[in-house]
């Protein structure tokens, strides 16, 4: 198995380069705050999640899943961004799940709690 960590300006990624990566999971932190750049993430997120992997590919690796998945990590800042990126979501026919309550962050700095 390996892990890559690339630079994808999605308003510029073109659809052959993002075929060629074929991931099995995808990480991103903090990508969904600038309105004007959601329809490009959400085209890139859809060309990314869509592709089936090859039985061949699943039976090799230890990634079972049919099709990569995605996990994004993000605070809220603007209601209205997060409502739109969730709406571009929809439109393309992928599904979101919030893992907030069922996959809690390990306390790996405990000093770091709030003094209130």
């Amino acid at each position: 198995s390996s892990v890559k960590c690339l630079h994808l300006p999605w308003e510029s990624a073109a659809e052959t380069e993002l075929l060629a990566l074929n991931p099995d999971i995808i990480l991103g932190a903090d990508i969904i705050y600038n309105p004007s750049c959601l329809p490009d993430l959400v085209r890139v997120l859809s060309t990314l999640l869509h592709q089936e992997k090859p039985p061949s590919h699943r039976e090799d690796m230890s990634c079972p899943r049919k099709h990569p998945v995605a996990y994004i990590t993000l605070v809220i800042r603007n209601a209205e961004t997060f409502d739109r990126f969730l709406g571009l979501v929809g439109e393309a026919s992928l599904a979101t799940e919030d893992l907030t309550q069922t996959c809690q962050p390990l306390n790996l700095l405990p000093y770091m709690q709030s003094y209130d």
